[in-house]
């Protein structure tokens, strides 16, 4: 699920607020380094490291001067940096491609519904329900292997999906039980739903002529490569030896921290203030880097993939309503002068028409004026 947080320049209750926060993750290690900076400047005392005979030479230049801790920290601050953005990126990008996805099959729904217009055969209704059914087992399963999926790994014997589906008991036994034995159940609705319109071109259901009919085989391909192009999220992690070289970084900058910060802070507080904050900067944003490499996991600073099955389905819905169907006409009062369009009476807005008792034209434009300017655009044509 996304976390839902106040949007803004600035809201306080965003920094208390604990769902999804990678602080839980970091305050340990960044505790573990402030309190061991602490306990070493306490110990040390005010003892700088210059003077100290028992510390070896070369000991004593590193902490005098901490040029090589500031070169070791600008790498690490590199590689959290260069993580976390590429971890965005794959982020945003799986974000795009499933809205892409979403956005041709429905179109795939919407055309082939559009095409049925004309037909007076039968078979009409049961094409379109089952042309929703489809699309809707299409889209879940897809979220389901975008989440669940991955290099190796057998669909068939993962956990069942949870999406909703668009009445799933309506469609046969036979159909369900191919489905759920299957491994390529994505591939598998889409030749389904690819026979289903070459079975409603025979029957007469789909009257539209062949050239046009092609986009929907077209809008299912657009739709499927935007799948996979998600689903390359999945299946290709952040390479582990970045991975493995950033923690290692991490865990020598945690132990050398403590000991560089005592020696030129000024009492164990600040002491351990710098060393906490050092170390809880640079892990929140590996933290965060790890959250968002996947955004198809199932942590909650990911896409909500249950609401994205809801919303499809209403949209899916959508098409077999009668008032979808219905091609709107003009009404009574519309003005049909082109001149009489660019005035004010003319622009009326969702708020006007909508917030009137019979939804009319709003106040200042007459209903004579409309009939009128009827009359007007017939004599000039």
């Amino acid at each position: 699920m996304t976390v839902k947080y106040s949007k803004g320049f600035f809201r306080p209750s965003n920094l208390i607020k604990l769902q999804g926060s990678v602080f839980w993750y970091s305050t340990a290690p960044a505790l573990a380094c402030g309190l061991a900076a602490a306990i070493l400047k306490a110990v040390l005392g005010s003892t700088s490291a210059d003077t100290s005979s028992s510390v070896d030479e070369y000991l004593v230049t590193v902490l005098s001067n901490n040029i090589g801790y500031a070169a070791y920290g600008t790498l690490a601050i590199f590689l959290v940096t260069f993580r976390t953005g590429k971890a965005y990126d794959r982020f945003w990008n799986g974000a795009n491609y499933i809205k892409s996805m979403q956005a041709e099959y429905f179109v795939t729904a919407s055309n082939l519904v559009a095409f049925c217009r004309a037909s007076s055969a039968p078979e009409k209704q049961a094409f379109q329900h089952t042309l929703v059914r489809l699309l809707s087992m299409l889209h879940a399963v897809s979220l389901h292997q975008l989440q669940v999926g991955g290099d190796g790994v057998n669909i068939s014997k993962t956990p069942h999906p949870r999406h909703h589906l668009v009445d799933a008991i309506g469609i046969d036994q036979n159909t369900i039980q191919a489905l759920r034995d299957e491994e390529c159940r994505v591939e598998l609705i889409v030749q389904w739903i690819q026979s289903l319109t070459v079975d409603g071109i025979k029957t007469g259901v789909c009257t539209i002529p062949p050239p046009i009919l092609s986009r929907i085989f077209q809008n299912l391909s657009n739709g499927l490569t935007s799948y996979y192009s998600a689903y390359r999220v999945t299946e290709v992690p952040f390479p582990f030896p970045y991975v493995q070289a950033t923690d290692f970084i991490l865990l020598i900058h945690i132990v050398v921290t403590p000991i560089i910060i005592q020696s030129f802070s000024a009492g164990p507080l600040w002491s351990g203030i710098c060393s906490f904050l050092t170390t809880f900067v640079l892990w929140s944003a590996n933290f965060i880097a790890a959250e968002l490499e996947n955004p198809f996991n199932q942590t909650v600073n990911v896409l909500d993939m249950n609401q994205l099955q809801t919303e499809f389905n209403k949209r899916l819905i959508l098409l077999l309503k009668l008032h979808t169907n219905r091609v709107p006409t003009l009404s009574d009062s519309c003005i049909m002068d082109a001149d009489l369009l660019q005035e004010p009476f003319a622009n009326a807005s969702f708020k006007d028409v909508w917030g009137s008792p019979g939804c009319g034209r709003h106040a200042g434009a007459p209903h004579e004026l409309g009939m009128g300017s009827m009359k007007i655009g017939a004599d000039q044509q």
